[in-house]
């Protein structure tokens, strides 16, 4: 799980609601411009739901593109993606013996919508 202090974000950082499948609504995503990597110039947008630690990072250029400046759109689409993989590293065989997917669900499964017994859905 990788982990940015956003407190090196270069213009703030902004707070947006957001609307993925999968999760708990209100939603809410921080970002902001930060250079990740010392050895790297390029600028990314650093971003994670609110109240998690869990961080995420794309080039700033590449969501530009990618999202044509939507990033309301692009932060959806990552989160809706994202809960599907979640729930499918509880779910599929493959992940059975993993430990990482419990780093992720202590951070951040809170946020993923569950069925009523407490056992990740693997459908929305």
């Amino acid at each position: 799980m990788f982990v940015f202090d956003f407190k090196k974000c270069l213009s703030g950082v902004k707070t947006i609601e957001v609307s993925p499948k999968g999760w708990k609504l209100p939603l809410y995503v921080e970002y902001g411009i930060a250079q990740v990597n010392e050895y790297d110039p390029q600028m990314s947008v650093v971003w994670r739901v609110k109240g998690s630690l869990h961080t995420f990072t794309i080039y700033e250029h590449k969501i530009n593109i990618l999202s044509n400046g939507n990033y309301k759109g692009h932060f959806e689409e990552a989160l809706s993606n994202f809960a599907k993989d979640y729930k499918s590293w509880f779910t599929d065989e493959y992940y059975k013996e993993v430990g990482w997917k419990y780093e992720y669900k202590d951070d951040i499964g809170r946020f993923i919508i569950q069925d009523g017994d407490g056992d990740i859905k693997s459908e929305n």
